[in-house]
């Protein structure tokens, strides 16, 4: 006979059993998934946007330069954090801490400080 403690036991396990192998499932899933990044550079004084900027995500092996407005896209990005390289000539090299979400997509303002 299983007395009152052991069954609450059962039940826990088997709910916990559940609990991680959804979470595990849904981590899986994040990792899995793709968005798209938009990104402007800008310069941190005064705010104009930055052109020919290379925007990178190493891990990822993930390259974009900006445009004339400052603007670039990265695609198929997949979610999680990673860190942002921006690279740009007469300012201070960035990297940015960034988290992405699975399956949304992403405006990002990066602010360059330049060279003394």
């Amino acid at each position: 006979m299983i007395g009152t403690s052991g069954v609450l036991q059962q039940e826990y396990s088997e709910n916990y059993a559940i609990t991680d192998r959804l979470f595990r499932e849904r981590e899986k899933e994040e990792v899995q998934s793709v968005t798209k990044l938009e990104l402007t550079v800008i310069d941190s004084e005064s705010g104009k946007p930055i052109s020919k900027a290379m925007i990178s995500i190493d891990t990822q092996g993930r390259t974009a330069i900006c445009d004339d407005q400052g603007n670039a896209v990265l695609q198929d990005v997949l979610s999680g954090r990673f860190v942002l390289d921006v690279i740009v000539p007469g300012y201070i090299a960035n990297s940015v801490l960034i988290r992405v979400s699975a399956q949304e997509q992403e405006k990002i303002i990066i602010r360059m400080i330049r060279n003394s």
